[in-house]
């Protein structure tokens, strides 16, 4: 018999024995010990691994007996396999009775505990393949500063899209590592030098852009395991309650659910340990690993957990969806989105609040929190439901609020809330952000028992939406929300939508299409950036300034471009809007566009007769912005619609100088290879040229490729 019970606060070890002394194949040997009884860290490997389908299984012997492994785990021990000393491994597949259900949730609740203890985390990803050999020792010279071929790029990027990094499980795993190993076949490389030559090689992921998300997030985790401490906890700590106390579980579910799991619940119990949570209280709510609990019963008790337990929860066992109704209160919106300017797997978003829930005079303010599986748009909604502890962040969709973020954290100085007045439907959809498009018919499905019949009377009145146009339009959906009981929420028809808007509001209620708000914004402009094209389109028709200006000095162009409303950008191209209409910081919108990286938007503007070199306040054009934002494929198209490459800013700064500053040697190339003045920025300008600045930042690549090129050696490197 393979397995015996284990005892309390046991685990089971893998001992590989060596190919020499008799053993043919690969033999092992099953022990226990009371690992999870022990204080400190131990001489033992925990192997990190995806299991790969079950056909083609291998036969490895342990105790004497033959068992069959998956052809991936069989390949990993084959590697693994020394001539003459022998390893102790822990393997999910191997040291847990995968036969006792009991068992598994026991031992799956210690696993950040088991990897922690190791010495070492074997990252397994796989065979020989594709080039991988080549791609990892590419990555390793990267890290060590030497120069590396971009023909090497495909093979790094095939690298990268292997199963391993997408599965959720790995999290947990790297995240509680203190020393890191990769392997690929028998090559291998330290797990800080292949974060480190990630990050110096900025690898451009082409068609694969979801791993754009996906890297950061993981290599993060990798990158801060030489960082961790031995891991000692007190005499009183109980076994079970271990965990690595990163974030919220709210929290690392926003960010990690697109990942992979072959059963559904590991979706959530695969971040527990991670979680910084009272364990107690996942307890409480039914969030410890049972694996005797079905699906549905394991996610609604996440959602009530992430929400209020005041709410009511609509949840399918053939979905990764929630519907959650209750009332809530709206408490701002997002003003912008940036890129934190230190960590890809960080964002930093600002907040404006409404003005019951700030004081001291304090409308907006920024938070830093880890990058979200779903993008966060300017314009999205804080909406806080009734009871939960911190607030989501939303999007207006035609008849329910999309979240995007679960939980957000409020700001110290906020009010505390106390009437909800709200009473949104609420959809909570993984299958979104993960690539699985939705028609409108599922959501209407997932939302119909919140539906009501619709009232065929025109005179049923929208309360909120009856006071002024703008707030049809607005971002926090007053208009949007039914306020009488008798009537239910508006269909998905944005024609029925207008409809409407045209018969109660606009006919009815007289409202002026030019009304601004404090921030000095028309309806024209906010439904622009809220995408709301059929309001767009009947404020157009009624006779709306498609140039008049915000506070910002930004038209409704503007703000359609910086959200990326392109039916609304030829809407109101086809209107005669000014497409070169300056801000208040002289920005067009190509130039907007160019600097947010929207590659779609900045085609449209060119085709559509945008100044392809038009400037700022500050003398800088599209190209430099586009450059400054590390922007290659926008770069490499302005520059083929005729850009103007040496174009200065006021101090003298030209798009190749700003390359060279940044340390973005594809673009310097690119730039060079393009005809650019390679001494601009000398004496007398007050920028430096480019090898000036690739020195002043320490880019060696840089500074030699300039070189190379012919620049002048103006000062010493």
């Amino acid at each position: 018999m393979l397995y015996e019970p284990l005892a309390d606060g046991s685990v089971r070890l893998l001992r590989l024995l060596p190919l020499s002394g008799g053993h043919k194949g690969i033999d092992c040997q099953l022990f226990t010990c009371p690992l999870l009884k022990s204080r400190s860290t131990h001489p033992y490997e925990a192997l990190s691994y995806v299991w790969g389908p079950e056909d083609n299984q291998q036969s490895i012997r342990i105790n004497n007996c033959e068992v069959p492994v998956r052809t991936n785990l069989y390949e990993a021990l084959s590697c693994l396999q020394d001539p003459f000393i022998e390893r102790i491994i822990w393997i999910d597949a191997i040291c847990i009775n995968q036969e006792d259900i009991d068992e598994k949730g026991q031992q799956v609740q210690c696993m950040a505990k088991i990897y922690a203890r190791a010495s070492r985390v074997i990252v397994w990803l796989g065979k020989v393949a594709d080039q991988s050999n080549e791609a990892l020792e590419a990555i390793r010279a990267a890290a060590e500063g030497q120069y590396v071929d971009s023909a090497t790029d495909k093979a790094i990027v095939t690298l990268l899209d292997r199963p391993w990094f997408k599965r959720i499980w790995v999290l947990q795993e790297v995240a509680a590592a203190r020393h890191i190993l990769i392997r690929s076949g028998r090559t291998e490389i330290d797990g800080f030098a292949f974060c480190s030559g990630l990050n110096a090689l900025e690898i451009s992921y082409g068609t694969n852009q979801s791993l754009g998300d996906i890297i950061p997030t993981i290599a993060y985790l990798i990158r801060g395991a030489v960082f961790r401490p031995r891991y000692e906890e007190p005499e009183t700590s109980q076994v079970e309650r271990f965990a690595l106390n990163i974030r919220p579980l709210s929290q690392l579910v926003d960010t990690y659910h697109t990942r992979q799991a072959t059963d559904r619940r590991d979706m959530i119990y695969a971040l527990l340990g991670m979680s910084s949570d009272d364990p107690s209280g996942l307890d409480d709510a039914g969030l410890s690993p049972n694996y005797q609990i079905p699906w549905i019963e394991v996610f609604r008790n996440l959602v009530r957990f992430s929400t209020s337990d005041q709410m009511s929860i609509q949840v399918w066992d053939d979905k990764q969806a929630a519907c959650i109704k209750g009332k809530g209160c709206l408490l701002g919106r997002v003003s912008n989105v940036e890129r934190h300017h230190t960590r890809d797997d960080i964002q930093s978003v600002h907040f404006l609040w409404m003005k019951p829930f700030y004081q001291n005079g304090i409308m907006g303010s920024h938070l830093a929190f880890p990058a979200s599986a779903k993008t966060i748009q300017a314009g999205d909604a804080v909406y806080l439901l009734q009871g939960a502890q911190m607030p989501s962040i939303v999007r207006l969709c035609d008849d329910h609020l999309a979240v995007i973020v679960i939980a957000v954290p409020l700001p110290e100085y906020t009010q505390p809330i106390t009437v909800f007045r709200h009473e949104f439907p609420v959809v909570w959809d993984w299958e979104a952000s993960q690539g699985k498009a939705q028609d409108e018919t599922y959501y209407e499905s997932l939302i119909a028992s919140w539906r009501k019949p619709e009232c065929p009377n025109t005179e049923c009145k929208y309360e909120e939406a009856g006071k002024t146009l703008e707030k049809a339009v607005n971002i926090y959906g007053s208009a949007l929300r039914t306020a009488k009981a008798s009537h239910g929420p508006w269909t998905n028809s944005d024609n029925k939508a207008r409809s409407v808007m045209n018969d109660i509001i606009i006919r009815e209620q007289g409202a002026s299409t030019e009304w601004k708000a404090k921030e000095r914004r028309t309806p024209l402009s906010q439904a622009a950036e809220s995408g709301h094209e059929s309001f767009v389109r009947l404020l157009l028709d009624m006779g709306s300034d498609a140039d008049a200006e915000d506070g910002d000095g930004r038209t409704a162009l503007f703000h359609a471009v910086e959200n990326s409303r392109k039916a609304i950008i030829c809407l109101l191209l086809g209107k005669d809007a000014i497409i070169d209409a300056r801000d208040g910081s002289g920005r067009t919108p190509l130039l907007q566009a160019a600097a947010n990286g929207d590659e779609a938007v900045v085609r449209l503007l060119l085709d559509m007769g945008g100044d392809v070199d038009a400037k700022d306040d500050w003398d800088r054009t599209v190209l430099y912005h586009a450059v400054a934002n590390k922007h290659e494929a926008i770069t490499r198209l302005l520059l083929d619609k005729g850009a103007t490459i040496d174009a200065a800013e006021r101090w003298g700064g030209t798009p190749l100088g700003q390359a060279a500053a940044n340390g973005h040697e594809t673009l310097v190339r690119l730039l060079l290879d393009k005809g650019a003045d390679i001494d601009a920025g000398l004496p007398p300008s007050q920028s430096g040229s480019a090898l000036e600045q690739a020195a002043k930042n320490r880019h060696e690549a840089i500074v030699q490729l300039l070189i190379e090129r012919g620049a002048t050696e103006s000062v010493p490197f």
